[in-house]
């Protein structure tokens, strides 16, 4: 909440004219209360036009419907709608005064209710982590893996799955990394008969992956890269290692933890583990186990696995040079329980990649669109940018969110995206404009004749990219496109 309030975006939406206009309200209903409430009504019916039109647009911002989503909005719906009366009857305030004042009050209203709900949510996640530490601790024979990094832990997750094919195999789904997540995730799905256990682990602050891990008990850890993502809530790089490094920590004398050698967070932490075994994956540097290829006429994924049991070539379905050390790391962990190199390389012909990561959709007119809007972060990104240039044919067309959560990198950052995106020949469309500037000046910095186009209206913005659409095109989405967004750009994809 804390990155969101920095954002431009967000501060507009809670100071922009029409909220001060209905700021300047209050005072107003001391000289006219029946005019105030005549402007409430004409305000009222606008947004509830405006609500509808985005109904019928499909493009309205839709909440995930959780159960306490819904009690908080139960709760925060009827409880806008009595106050203004209580305003009126406690303060003997005229009508006026008291719908605008309760109006204003909105935003206050729903984080006192999320604020009340805090403790009662404590509570419960503690509840089901009993329950899940319970469960692990019953459970004789399983083997359970935790995975955490910067970005990749997902594609290493699930490519791992793939390559581990146990139909007694439990992997967290997903983006589901935090305690009460793969908490639920234990309580439901883990049976007597499960053998593998793989968990994604996410953190916000120090502490919250060692609470996983004291819960699932791990003996194979996975880093596979730390970087600059989550900066503002750490403060340092040196913080953000430390909160990895819980799930290394964790392990025991006779586990094993990977390190993905490419990145050299990740080298000084291998260097300082003694607690456990330590092997190294890499697509570049020397390591125990390495994935080296390229990228086919297809844009697909192909190379050599090298590895202490031999080496064999492997073909993949999968976009973006940069999943090579995603493939080294998977196929690290799977060989080491036992998965012989011939499998692993002939399961490696069927994988995929994850859902908005890289993933690869037709429309119907022939568009290719690489969908990269799972997560975002400055290496991902630049990856991603270099990845579709292998379509030499294409038109690339760049659908692209800022990344939030760097702190006091966020300008730097967004620079270097620019200069990175002025290397090539590419229209940008920009759908926020947090940082926006940033990006324009790494683009000048570049001498690139791209420009960036910034639309803050969603139907806008898919009509502008429709114009462009054809078998000639390539529309990459990066970064956190909003649901509804992508869900609109990607209307007529074929089945």
């Amino acid at each position: 909440m804390k990155a969101h309030i920095s954002l431009d975006t967000t501060r507009s939406e809670i100071f922009n004219p029409y909220s001060l206009v209905k700021w300047a309200l209050i005072p107003t209903a001391f000289i006219s209360a029946n005019l105030v409430l005549f402007l409430l009504f004409v305000f009222y019916s606008v947004e509830t036009y405006l609500l509808f039109k985005e109904i019928k647009g499909h493009y309205l911002k839709r909440p995930q419907w959780t159960s306490k989503a819904v009690l908080v909005f139960v709760i925060s719906f009827f409880t806008t709608l009595i106050s203004p009366f209580a305003i009126a009857r406690f303060l003997s305030t005229s009508d006026g005064l008291s719908f605008a004042f309760a109006d204003r009050l909105i935003l206050l209203i729903t984080s006192l209710v999320v604020l009340l709900f805090w403790p009662i949510s404590i509570w419960l996640k503690k509840r089901v982590a009993n329950s899940a530490r319970t469960k692990m601790n019953e459970k004789k024979g399983l083997v359970s893996i935790g995975i955490t990094g910067s970005y990749g832990k997902s594609t290493t997750k699930e490519i791992l799955a793939s390559l581990l094919q146990e139909q007694d195999l439990v992997v967290t789904p997903g983006n589901t990394n935090t305690e009460i997540g793969v908490a639920e995730i234990v309580v439901k799905k883990i049976k007597p008969e499960t053998k593998y256990f793989i968990s994604e682990m996410g953190a916000y602050k120090k502490g919250e992956i060692k609470r996983i891990t004291d819960m699932i008990k791990p003996k194979y850890g996975v880093i596979t890269a730390i970087s600059n993502q989550h900066l503002s809530l750490f403060g340092t790089i040196e913080n953000l290692k430390k909160a990895k490094y819980e799930l290394i920590e964790s392990l025991p004398n006779g586990g094993i933890a990977f390190f993905n050698n490419d990145d050299m967070n990740c080298r000084e932490l291998a260097v300082k583990t003694t607690n456990c075994r330590v092997i190294k994956f890499s697509a570049s540097q020397e390591a125990d186990y390495k994935a080296i290829g390229k990228v086919n006429e297809l844009g697909l994924l192909e190379g050599t696995l090298i590895t202490p049991k031999g080496s064999k070539n492997f073909t993949s379905q999968i976009l973006g040079e940069y999943n090579l050390v995603n493939i080294a790391g998977a196929t690290a962990v799977a060989s080491e329980l036992g998965i012989p190199l011939e499998e692993i390389a002939e399961r490696l012909s069927r994988v995929t990649n994850p859902k908005r990561t890289m993933e690869s959709i037709r429309l119907s007119d022939g568009t290719l669109v690489v969908d990269d809007s799972y997560s975002g972060n400055e290496v991902g990104v630049i990856a991603a940018i270099r990845s579709i240039q292998k379509f030499f044919d294409k038109q690339k067309i760049i659908v692209m969110m800022p990344i939030i959560e760097l702190g006091a990198e966020s300008t730097a950052v967004h620079e270097r995206l620019g200069e990175e995106l002025g290397k090539y020949e590419c229209k940008i469309f920009y759908p926020q404009k947090d940082f926006v500037e940033n990006i324009k000046k790494g683009l000048e910095k570049s001498g690139s004749d791209n420009r960036v186009t910034y639309v803050d209206s969603e139907i806008d913005l898919v009509e502008k990219v429709k114009k462009l659409r054809g078998e000639k095109t390539l529309i990459l989405l990066e970064g956190r496109v909003p649901r509804r967004l992508r869900e609109s750009l990607l209307k007529d994809r074929v089945k």
